[in-house]
């Protein structure tokens, strides 16, 4: 009888009884694809790549890069690169395209998973980024051009140790 009247006093409230904890409810699937943002002043028309190294990659691979043309412009521009989903890099490599008259102005470069962003602002790009000899970097201006007298090595941009640590430490893998 006790049973039945504590039954019927939770009917009869308006506070909805809990659902049972050994129900399964459905979880949202989270979307945990990564976006980097490049936004810059690119001169010239080119073609730019992002190559990336994950947690078993030793060497960057063809299929390891997302390829974008940029239309040259005299005007601030974003070139928006996608990995592939659930890829999170521990490593980040910008290859210059092939035009060696090319001159990028660094504004900021983003890095976006659902709500997480990480801000690179074009002061503190050199902190997260190293040039290689075949680039010339002006830390006072923030421009990016091609030593065309370096024959050896292709104009590349890599993550420095900084970044891969906040890709690990910010985002979902």
């Amino acid at each position: 009888m006790i049973f039945y009247s504590l039954q019927s006093c939770k009917e009869g409230s308006n506070t909805p009884l809990k659902k049972e904890a050994t129900a399964k409810e459905p979880q949202e699937k989270i979307d945990k694809s990564l976006f980097l943002y490049f936004d810059g002043t690119f001169e010239k028309d080119d073609e730019f790549s992002v190559y990336y190294l994950t947690v078993e990659d030793t060497q960057i691979k063809p299929k390891n890069a997302i390829i974008k043309k940029v239309k040259g412009s005299s005007k601030k521009q974003r070139i928006e690169f996608h990995f592939p989903n659930e890829i999170i890099p521990t490593r980040i490599f910008f290859k210059l395209g092939n035009n060696l008259n090319q001159k990028i102005i660094v504004h900021e470069v983003i890095l976006v998973q659902n709500k997480k962003e990480v801000h690179i602002s074009d002061s503190l790009f050199y902190n997260y980024f190293n040039p290689n000899k075949a680039i010339v970097y002006d830390k006072s201006n923030y421009t990016i051009t091609i030593d065309s007298s370096n024959k050896g090595n292709e104009p590349m941009i890599y993550s420095r140790v900084p970044l891969e640590d906040k890709l690990d430490l910010e985002f979902e893998w």
